[in-house]
């Protein structure tokens, strides 16, 4: 349906009118910049605090690792609408006016939706490695750090 009406005019004819509008206006290209930015700086967020959480998480030694991680995967539980207006209420709380800081804004909101499914395929590849791939590694010379990068990361 998006291809359709990104394609066709009013009438259904095919056009490129509407695609060459789109990027010929500077307040669609703002905003594509604008969206690119958020998306590009949540998922670094993201990255952040997802993978040394699900390190942790993959690598440790407790006993109830599958409770720590049920914190991380409730919250994909709830309504995604639900989520986003409970963090509206606290972010306004917070700060008074949603409005001041918008960019922000909206990284922490969507950093808060999109963290479990960040966590989640992290720890099950971490959790899966072969602990002996990195034992391998220092055997052959690797450096703790060199293991770590070649094995994990990669």
């Amino acid at each position: 349906v998006l291809f359709y009406y990104a394609f066709t005019n009013g009438q259904g004819v095919f056009t490129l009118k509407n695609l060459t509008g789109f990027f010929a206006d500077p307040n669609t290209l703002g905003t594509l910049c604008y969206s690119f930015a958020i998306a590009i700086v949540t998922t670094a967020v993201c990255l952040l605090i997802a993978y040394p959480t699900a390190y942790i998480l993959a690598t440790s030694r407790i006993k109830h690792k599958s409770i720590l991680l049920m914190i991380f995967v409730i919250p994909m539980w709830i309504n995604f609408s639900l989520r986003v207006s409970a963090l509206k209420e606290i972010l306004t709380l917070l700060e008074g006016n949603l409005a001041r800081y918008p960019f922000l804004n909206g990284v922490i909101g969507m950093t808060y939706d999109f963290l479990p499914f960040m966590i989640l395929p992290i720890y099950n590849t971490i959790s899966r490695l072969d602990p002996s791939l990195i034992e391998a590694a220092k055997d052959l010379g690797a450096s703790d750090r060199s293991a770590f990068l070649k094995i994990t990361l990669l």
